[in-house]
């Protein structure tokens, strides 16, 4: 339910901006909005869980301005209910998220990794 409600916050956050389109988010982790330009990688990531927790991991890349994605998690997470920990590591509900950007010829590859909680 909160992720839900996560999710919604989100939307409204991204549909303020002007000419916004309806944000797209992860397949594997159900409240992370993809950032502009970016599109999630089909194959890419996993999904464990355990009885100690689940570590979920995705990709999506595209042509974008790794300075502009990285400032979108930074503005969009926190609304969310992520709380920042150093450089691209965020940490609620006892999960750490930690998102690697990569930027190579043009592209950008936003690697997710979600670890962590209980099941």
């Amino acid at each position: 339910m909160a992720r839900r409600a996560g999710a919604a916050v989100a939307a409204l956050l991204l549909s303020l901006s002007p000419l916004a389109a309806e944000p797209a988010y992860l397949s594997r982790i159900d409240d992370m909005p993809i950032a502009d330009g970016l599109e999630e990688v089909p194959g890419e990531g996993m999904v464990f869980d355990s009885a100690y927790g689940r570590v979920v991991t995705a990709v999506a890349r595209g042509q974008a301005d790794i300075d502009a994605v990285r400032a979108f998690y930074r503005r969009v997470l926190p609304a969310l209910g992520w709380e920042p920990e150093t450089g691209d590591s965020y940490r609620r509900n006892g999960e750490r998220l930690t998102i690697r950007l990569r930027h190579h010829e043009g592209t950008v590859t936003a690697s997710f990794r979600l670890a962590g909680g209980s099941t």
